[in-house]
């Protein structure tokens, strides 16, 4: 089975406001995740599912960018998808790469956290997967909560380099196409430093051969941070064009 992974905070855990939406439940595709799914959605956690439907997201009235990569991927069926993300999350602290821990996290308080808990995630996944798989890329939504903050932002790049290497460490292919998606965060008091997050990104993808650049903003947004939902899903279409080629190689 082709498996992607998808990581990141809020925009990838899915937390674009769903309303009327048809056309977009993918039956033959499955789901594992994990992270910040609250109200009902907590119980769609750490079991696989079977089926990719609206309002998976952060509540039951959230969707994101999974809908999208799914309807690009019409046709590549079956495959699974296993999401850790959580909101809020930054690179800097949140997301450090185990290369650089100086102790192993114990709570969100401590640097790497997510880190760690995204390697629990895939070991609980494929721990609990009943066939072989390989994994094809991972695709890396990220970044807004950096543009707080000046030092993370200027080292957006080396960050994102350190994590990037250390997760295709843990997955065993140093190689793996990771999709880095371009925060669409306007510059704003509450945001001082997001044309450097973007920059940063780019910067990464222009020195990794198997790093691709998903850009988004010219997307809409809902709140400065979310996208509205169609642009989520025209984001995760983007991603899942990506990730058609990666799932057509031998």
């Amino acid at each position: 089975m082709n498996i992607l992974l998808i990581a990141g905070q809020s925009n990838a855990v899915g937390t674009s406001r769903t309303g009327p939406l048809k056309g977009y439940e993918f039956s033959n595709v499955s789901l594992y995740q994990a992270g910040e799914f609250t109200g009902g959605n907590q119980a769609l956690q750490n079991v696989w599912l079977r089926g990719i439907r609206p309002n998976m997201g952060y509540t039951p009235e959230h969707s994101g960018i999974e809908l999208g990569i799914c309807s690009a991927l019409r046709g590549a069926e079956p495959y699974g998808i296993i999401r850790y993300a959580y909101g809020t999350t930054d690179l800097i602290r949140n997301w450090q790469a185990e290369s650089l821990w100086k102790k192993v996290p114990a709570s969100m308080e401590d640097s790497g956290y997510c880190f760690l808990q995204w390697k629990n995630t895939f070991l609980r996944a494929v721990h609990s997967l009943q066939t072989p798989f390989i994994v094809r890329g991972l695709v890396f939504m990220q970044g807004e909560s950096d543009a707080y903050d000046r030092d993370g932002a200027l080292r957006y790049a080396e960050n994102l380099r350190s994590l990037m290497c250390d997760m295709r460490r843990f997955i065993g292919n140093e190689s793996l196409p990771v999709l880095i998606g371009e925060i669409a965060t306007p510059v704003s008091e509450y945001a001082p430093f997001a044309d450097i997050v973007r920059e940063g990104q780019r910067e990464f993808c222009r020195g990794d051969k198997n790093a691709v650049f998903v850009p988004s903003k010219d997307l809409r947004l809902q709140d400065g941070w979310h996208y509205i939902m169609q642009d989520a899903i025209e984001l995760g279409e983007r991603f899942g064009r990506e990730v058609k080629n990666l799932f057509e190689k031998p």
